[in-house]
């Protein structure tokens, strides 16, 4: 199973949801329903253990969102009723966004 199928099969799971598995340099592996730009997925991920991202907030698609949480494995952010949260492992960082309003998960 490629990259695509992993991160569809979430999306299918979750209507309203989308997301992307990138590399730790923020090279995009794949995403749907997400435009995270390269520069936004490396921010992310240099936000782990750190307060950065909740001085200045992240940005997913070029909407600025405001950090809720930050620890060395997990950020949660929030933009209105919008949310991600992001995760990383030893080989990649897997974000996953509402993108509309009625997200069910």
């Amino acid at each position: 199973m490629g990259w695509d199928e992993h991160v569809q099969v979430f999306v299918d799971k979750y209507p309203g949801i989308g997301g992307g598995i990138f590399g730790h340099d923020g090279t995009c592996w794949h995403q749907i329903g997400t435009n995270i730009t390269k520069e936004e997925a490396t921010k992310i991920f240099g936000g782990f253990g750190t307060t950065s991202l909740q001085a200045s907030g992240p940005k997913i698609g070029g909407a600025k969102y405001f950090c809720t949480y930050a620890d060395e494995e997990v950020i949660r952010g929030k933009k209105g009723p919008l949310s991600f949260v992001a995760t990383k492992t030893p080989q990649c960082l897997l974000i996953g966004a509402s993108v509309t309003e009625d997200c069910t998960a």
